[in-house]
């Protein structure tokens, strides 16, 4: 789900203020932006963005990208 990658992204860019409430976006293009290259690098993974159904799961998903890019 495209929603997905892109709310995980949204939060990932949003960040927090001092006093742990999150900051809104400026500028939404570049929450679009980093969502389609997060989805060009699942895709170059052989991963298809349509078929991640949770958060949970597109995490579990870049943390095995990322293990396999460190060996």
């Amino acid at each position: 789900m495209k929603s997905i990658i892109r709310n995980f992204v949204a939060k990932m860019v949003a960040g927090r203020s001092d006093d742990g409430i999150m900051i809104t976006l400026s500028d939404p293009r570049k929450v679009d932006f980093q969502a389609a290259m997060l989805e060009d690098l699942l895709m170059r993974n052989g991963i298809d963005p349509n078929a991640i159904t949770s958060e949970a799961q597109l995490k579990m998903i870049l943390s095995r990208i990322s293990s396999m890019e460190n060996q």
